[in-house]
C-alpha cells in the first residue's frame, strides 16, 4: 500500500457493548466469541496495515448509535453496514 493520503478506519468496539453487538448483528456468527479475541485480532490487523503503509486509525464504534443509524437508513446491521458506518463516521469527522 503506497497511497498514504487516503484515510482508513477500523471499527473499534467497546468492551461494555460487546454482547449488544453480538445480539443485534445480523451476521453474529462471523464475529469473534469474545471481546478479547476480537481485540487481539484487531490490534494485529491494525499493526499489519500500518506496517504496509496504510494511513489507518481506530474509529470509536458505539453500537447503540450504529443500531439507530441502521434503523434511520433502513440498513441491515451486518459486516458491510458496519464498514459503511465507519466510513460515514470518518467523513463526518474529517470532511467538515
Amino acid at each position: 500500500m503506497k497511497e498514504q493520503n487516503t484515510l482508513f478506519g477500523i471499527a473499534w468496539y467497546r468492551k461494555e457493548q460487546w454482547e449488544l453487538l453480538k445480539s443485534t448483528a445480523a451476521d453474529f456468527e462471523l464475529i469473534e466469541d469474545t471481546f478479547e479475541e476480537w481485540e487481539k485480532n484487531a490490534k494485529k490487523a491494525l499493526k499489519n496495515l500500518r506496517k504496509e503503509g496504510a494511513n489507518v486509525i481506530k474509529v470509536d464504534f458505539d453500537v447503540e448509535e450504529f443500531n439507530e443509524w441502521c434503523k434511520k437508513n433502513n440498513k441491515r446491521p451486518d459486516t458491510r453496514t458496519r464498514s459503511d458506518y465507519v466510513a460515514y463516521l470518518l467523513r463526518e469527522k474529517y470532511n467538515k
